[in-house]
């Protein structure tokens, strides 16, 4: 028969290397590779040691120790949450710059075609005049 524990175990097991193919393919940064893996190993640990919940709620006087991963798990969110915040933010101002950056290349690619422009019609006028 199998139990729940083997069940967590094999999924956790599965998790992590389907983590690791994600990471290979995906090339993830440092900090969501151990975000992941810190999921995984709670996912393991408290699979492996369910009584291990029970210990922790007593330790911490809450009275329904379970909670405690409901707990857990939203403060780990709100983490991921600011993280995730953080790097859009980043991604925005890196974007706004390159824009910025195009387009005063492009003003500049411009500029330089018509001046480029303007003195071929002017060196094509002073060849024809010296002929």
């Amino acid at each position: 028969m199998v139990t729940y524990k083997t069940i967590i175990f094999i999924l956790s097991i599965i998790y992590a290397f389907y983590l690791i193919k994600i990471t290979r393919k995906l090339k993830l940064h440092i900090f969501q590779l151990t975000w992941w893996l810190i999921v995984i190993f709670s996912l393991l640990i408290f699979g492996i040691y369910p009584g291990l919940i029970d210990k922790i709620g007593q330790i911490i006087h809450i009275h329904y120790p379970p909670i405690f991963l409901v707990i857990i798990a939203i403060l780990f969110l709100l983490l991921k949450l600011i993280y995730m915040e953080k790097f859009i933010t980043e991604n925005e101002i890196k974007t706004k710059d390159l824009i910025r950056k195009v387009a005063i290349l492009e003003s500049e690619i411009k500029e330089m075609k018509k001046n480029n422009t303007k003195s071929k019609v002017e060196d094509g006028r002073g060849k024809g005049k010296k002929k």
